[in-house]
């Protein structure tokens, strides 16, 4: 080589460097002012010409803009330039989650938690692609050591307490909650989430104080979640206080004539719940009241076999309904009660106010489930031979 040569190729060189760098520089800077179509546009046509960190921001441009195929392809562009480059892996397996290739992106979080294994982002990347797959003991080993992480700790906490109820352990779900509570921000969804468990786990172990507290605290936490004001009649329910049911009755009511409960709590709200042997109960209270010409039903209470097969259909409902007929004939407004298995629709000698104290009803519905309170009459559906209504049978009970 000449010095002539020599003296160009030095010169040159330092400003092939200073190029580079202008234009890593120029491509961070539109990926930090959000100028992903810019990126897209100059850079993804040649993006096997550039360095593995420029590719990497052509990569992020793509993933950032939603565009989940183009950017797991511009990954691997930026791994075969450089296959120790740990971001490329894990920012490539959150592509994939969101394409919900879970195995694919496990695989490569795994590959990125090789590469720098003191990288919290990572981990936590790989337990969720396992936590997505329903791998609960690999999700579970990996969040365990994010549990004293100073970003992780409390989504890490939260997401063993999940696991640990998918693997049936409530008693260490119940304590990962309330080691979760510690360690999220009230802000984030996780924490309340974490006292509505509380809440329902204290509630079936039978601490009613743990469980009133939890929910009072969603309550604070969030006042538009009308939901727990639900929860709290049951909690009340639970313990026999009726002038605390009546305050939280009778709030759900003004929210829904001001048109504030939405979904099913709009129609109907659930005010108890307790087992009975190996039978799960819970109770439903309507909205509507009044009176008027019409039947109605006002309290619902399903009764389902704890193994039951099917959980959506109870093996019986015992109700109250408004009889028009009663009332008219007693001068004021008169519910039945009554129960109806399968088709076959019972009538027992409780007249009721709208009001009865839900003591009194768990009471009398115990009695039916005992055997202790008999129906006075029952009717079932009749059909011809063609599936058709064809009128009633009625069964009455002469004892």
């Amino acid at each position: 080589m000449n010095k002539t040569a020599a003296l160009l190729l030095c010169l040159l060189t330092p400003a092939f460097l200073l190029a580079e760098s202008a234009a890593l520089k120029n491509l961070r800077g539109l990926l930090d002012s959000g100028k992903l179509e810019e990126i897209i546009t100059n850079y993804a046509e040649q993006i096997h010409s550039l360095s593995a960190e420029e590719a990497f921001c052509v990569a992020m441009a793509h993933y950032m803009s939603e565009d989940d195929d183009a950017a797991q392809k511009a990954f691997d562009v930026v791994i075969k330039k450089d296959p120790k480059f740990a971001r490329a892996y894990a920012n490539k397996g959150a592509s994939l989650v969101c394409t919900e290739d879970f195995e694919a992106a496990a695989k490569c979080y795994k590959k990125a938690v090789e590469l720098e294994p003191e990288n919290e982002r990572f981990k936590f990347g790989l337990a969720g692609a396992y936590f997505k797959m329903g791998k609960w003991k690999e999700s579970l080993a990996v969040y365990e050591t994010l549990k004293d992480s100073e970003n992780e700790a409390g989504v890490a906490r939260f997401r063993s307490a999940l696991i640990f109820i998918e693997l049936g352990e409530k008693e260490r779900a119940l304590a990962a909650f309330y080691s979760a509570k510690e360690k999220l921000d009230r802000r984030d969804a996780g924490y309340k989430s974490s006292l509505y468990n509380i809440g329902m786990e204290e509630f079936f172990r039978g601490d009613y104080g743990k469980s009133e507290a939890a929910f009072l605290e969603v309550a604070e936490v969030d006042p538009q979640d009308y939901q727990v004001l639900a929860k709290l009649i049951q909690v009340y329910c639970a313990q026999n206080k009726p002038g605390e049911i009546k305050k939280y009755r009778d709030a759900l009511y003004r929210l829904r004539a001001a048109g504030k409960l939405k979904g099913a709590l709009a129609g109907m709200f659930c005010f108890d719940q307790f087992k009975w042997k190996d039978m799960e109960i819970m109770a439903f209270e309507r909205y509507e009241s009044g009176g008027g010409t019409s039947v109605y039903i006002k309290h619902k209470y399903f009764v389902r076999d704890k193994d039951s097969s099917d959980p959506a259909n109870p093996d019986l409902v015992i109700q109250t309904e408004y009889s028009p007929a009663v009332s008219s004939m007693k001068g004021k407004e008169v519910f039945v009660l009554c129960s109806q298995k399968g088709e076959l629709h019972s009538t027992y000698p409780y007249s009721l106010a709208e009001d009865v104290p839900y003591e009194t009803l768990r009471n009398l519905v115990i009695g039916v489930l005992e055997g202790k309170i008999v129906p006075g009459a029952s009717s079932k559906p009749n059909t011809d031979e063609t599936g058709k209504y064809s009128g009633s049978t009625i069964y009455v009970n002469m004892e």
